[in-house]
């Protein structure tokens, strides 16, 4: 095979089977890798209704026929489960870094692990060498002590590593898995179902080359991508600064998220701004596999309480979620919290998000010092901030009711919490919704619960591009965030390519993320035709993640989502009822209604019924999903 290495390698920890699949030349072609692929063996190989803890439950790390090639960015790493955040959908979150070239260089397109160890184990994957090894010595590590030990263990500071930290032990339902040090799958808690198969790490080295059917064409298809990229207006400043300058651009917008979302605009920001981050922080720029934007950076903390502090990344969602959202306006504290949510092992969106939601509900009068185990949760108290991080990380006291995400916490607390809650499918999000009709429409309709990464349409974020709105769908309001002209087919068209990205595996940042001149599908399919022999057109692709986000949305339909999960938990009076009080988004809410109708004409455009929720036949078998169609009717699950 091209591109593809040819095998699954499947581990069953709990009696310890290591099996080496072929992975088909029709499988790879239908279902290419990463994101798509895993899904379809979730789907295969689990049965209905499991619990995502349970042993039975199917753990895939996987990686695309594009994965450490010259493809930009192609050095992405797709997890995939059940997600236990939401229960009742698939979850999968992607890490850059270096991981999955080393994985497919060991000569494996994914990674399939099942069962429960009797104790602490992790894998080693050394070429056509694979081991379960005891890894009892590692447990209560937290990430960087874990990297750290088994380099040594194995005499290579080089080996690439994906391991779990105390709350990935500890089953918080959004831990997250760690890429070396700081490179997070962090959505979905994939690392609590990692944890709950008492696996803590694995470590890959790989020498096996990766074959290209046609080198020549390949080399100039991709450089041709690269060069594309680098003529996009963005890209200077994405290599500058990285994802931190949008906390200029939301602020001046007015929807920067403050305060539990209670503002959008802030004081405090102004300390926040990327610029000034990389002035006083940066030591250098730092890249995944294969990136030529190199949006990352080494920052090291000078002064202050954390002097001395070297970190790598700070992206524009941790300093909104550790920054504006916390009242904190230092970027010195945003550097420790990431860092300690990644030696932990935590998403830092839903760990952010709660930790601003206790801050609310406190200067109301809901909790007190005595509900939060003492701690003072007045807006920026970076102490209370990092105490509560480890108690939710370790479960202890209050921290093991926060460690099941907001919902239960608010269902438990009540006295009116759950008015001040933000998320949807117990996920918080990291974005704020009100009259921003695509961000809460991709918000809702993504497959993991809220979630910006499936299908924001970034157009809106710097406030709407008419001229790319009437190009890709022929009205200059698609991409107007305050209306909610075309937004079920802009969420689609982003949506869609994002399963492509993820299945290839390419850096969302190195195709269309950024702006709409950015490599497109075309110029994807010339790099997938001439690296596996097999024609890739746009179009092709286009139907490609049609096929593969309807998979999805049949998943979460057989796991239990219905009409009434497409909504904000406890009806989103955040989004709704509540808005701000300063700024050019003063007094704007989403209106429910227009969100209801949204939803309703994006289901019927997948092929899913507007009134359940649940698959249409001709809605799968219009992407090539008959199989599922005929198992989704035995199940009572399908719309005929």
């Amino acid at each position: 095979m091209y591109g593809w290495m040819g095998t699954i390698l499947s581990v069953d920890l709990s009696d310890g089977r290591i099996v080496k699949e072929p992975l088909s030349e029709a499988l790879a072609a239908k279902y290419m890798g990463g994101e798509a692929l895993g899904v379809k063996l979730l789907y295969e190989r689990t049965p209905a209704g499991i619990d995502a803890l349970d042993p039975r439950m199917l753990l895939s790390i996987g990686v695309g026929p594009g994965t450490g090639t010259l493809i930009p960015g192609s050095g992405r790493t797709e997890v995939v489960t059940k997600s236990p955040l939401t229960g009742i959908t698939m979850g999968d979150s992607n890490a850059g870094g270096h991981f999955g070239p080393a994985l497919k260089y060991a000569g494996y397109d994914i990674l399939v692990v099942t069962g429960k160890a009797e104790h602490p184990v992790y894998l080693w994957i050394d070429d056509d060498d694979v081991e379960i090894r005891d890894a009892r010595h590692l447990w209560g590590k937290d990430v960087y002590e874990t990297v750290e030990s088994v380099r040594s263990e194995l005499d290579d500071p080089n080996i690439q590593t994906f391991s779990i930290g105390p709350a990935g032990e500890s089953q918080v339902h959004f831990a997250g898995i760690l890429a070396n040090f700081t490179r997070a799958a962090g959505r979905s808690g994939t690392g609590a179902v990692m944890g709950s198969k008492n696996l803590k790490l694995v470590a890959a080295r790989g020498t096996k080359p990766v074959k290209v059917k046609r080198p020549e064409a390949f080399y100039n298809a991709c450089w041709g991508a690269r060069e594309k990229l680098r003529k996009t207006a963005p890209f200077p400043a994405m290599q500058k600064i990285g994802t931190p300058i949008f906390i200029e651009i939301f602020d001046h917008l007015g929807y920067l998220s403050a305060l539990n979302f209670k503002e959008g605009v802030w004081d405090g920001a102004k300390n926040l701004y990327g610029d000034l981050l990389v002035r006083d922080l940066e030591v250098k720029s730092q890249g995944c596999w294969g990136c030529q934007i190199c949006c990352s950076h080494i920052l090291r903390v000078k002064d202050g309480p954390y002097a001395g502090l070297v970190v790598e990344g700070v992206e524009f969602f941790a300093t909104m979620m550790f920054g504006s959202m916390l009242g904190v306006p230092d970027y010195r504290f945003v550097a420790k919290a990431q860092d300690e949510c990644s030696r932990l092992g935590l998403d830092i969106a839903n760990t952010g998000g709660i930790l601003a939601w206790l801050c609310e509900l406190y200067e109301r009068g809901i909790v007190s010092k005595a509900d939060l185990d003492g701690l003072d949760f007045s807006w920026g108290n970076e102490a209370s901030f990092l105490a509560m991080t480890k108690k939710i990380a370790r479960r202890e006291g209050i921290g093991d009711l926060l460690a099941q995400g907001i919902v239960p916490a608010a269902t438990q607390i009540g006295k009116g919490a759950e008015q001040y809650t933000t998320s949807i499918l117990n996920q918080t999000p990291p974005e704020d919704f009100k009259k921003r009709y695509g961000v809460a429409l991709c918000h809702i309709t993504s497959t993991r619960g809220a979630d910006q990464q499936k299908g924001l349409p970034h157009a809106e974020i710097r406030g709407g591009n008419p001229e790319a709105a009437i190009s890709l769908f022929g009205d200059k309001d698609a991409f107007n965030t305050e209306v909610p002209t075309k937004k079920p087919e802009a969420v689609r068209w982003v949506e869609n390519r994002g399963v492509v990205y993820d299945s290839l595996s390419m850096c969302r940042f190195n195709a269309q993320r950024l702006s709409v001149d950015g490599p497109d599908l075309d110029d994807i399919g010339r790099m997938l035709t001439a690296l596996t022999g097999i024609e890739y057109t746009g179009e092709s692709l286009w139907q490609f993640g049609e096929m593969a986000y309807r998979l999805e949305m049949a998943y979460n339909a057989r796991e239990g989502r219905q009409r009434g999960h497409f909504n904000f938990d406890f009806g989103g009076d955040k989004w709704t009822k509540q808005s701000f009080s300063k700024g050019p988004w003063t007094g704007k809410r989403s209106d429910p209604e227009v969100i209801s109708r949204m939803v309703d004409e994006y289901l019927r455009m997948r092929g899913f019924d507007p009134i359940s929720a649940l698959p249409t036949r001709q809605g799968l078998e219009h992407v090539g999903l008959s199989d599922i169609a005929d198992d989704m009717a035995r199940l009572g699950l399908l719309v005929e």
